[in-house]
């Protein structure tokens, strides 16, 4: 195990221009993307929204945004929102629920703890990648690797 792990931290280290010494070695070259792509909207971009990036205020005016009524119950200090349906999580099942019952005329709600990306937001850096798409980074104490995806897609977005 400590094997592993000891290997792991070397080969996924990197510098500040995103290198390793390991690599020239090992005779690994990373992949570079030359190309300038034009940016487009982000895919589901019309209908999430990032709490983590939100305040109060925000939050509501963005649920508004997308058709959704608020509700403030001041003495309760919460916002009731009415859905048909809530899915938790945004992996191959909860994805697929939530698009058949939203095709069916059901009001759905979908609620992600990880964060939207896509392949523009990401690095492709295994390091800084297991801890943006990874549950805990991809392990709990140090011991056992854990690769759960916690990122919208779930794991299937990582596989």
């Amino acid at each position: 195990m400590s094997k592993i792990f000891c290997f792991f931290i070397y080969l996924s280290r990197t510098n500040e221009d995103s290198q390793n010494q390991a690599w020239d070695v090992m005779g690994y070259q990373l992949e570079k993307e030359n190309l300038i792509k034009p940016k487009k909207e982000r895919p589901l971009r019309k209908g999430i929204i990032e709490t983590s990036y939100e305040s109060d205020t925000t939050l509501v005016n963005s649920l508004a945004e997308k058709g959704i009524k608020v509700i403030e119950d001041r003495k309760l200090n919460v916002f009731k929102i009415k859905y048909d349906v809530v899915i938790v999580g945004s992996g191959c099942e909860g994805g697929v629920a939530a698009a058949v019952l939203a095709m069916s005329g059901q009001k759905v709600v979908v609620v992600e703890k990880g964060h939207f990306f896509v392949a523009e937001n990401y690095s492709s850096l295994e390091g800084p990648s297991l801890n943006q798409l990874y549950e805990s980074g991809g392990t709990l104490d140090g011991k056992c690797m854990k690769l759960a995806g916690s990122t919208v897609g779930g794991g299937s977005a990582v596989n």
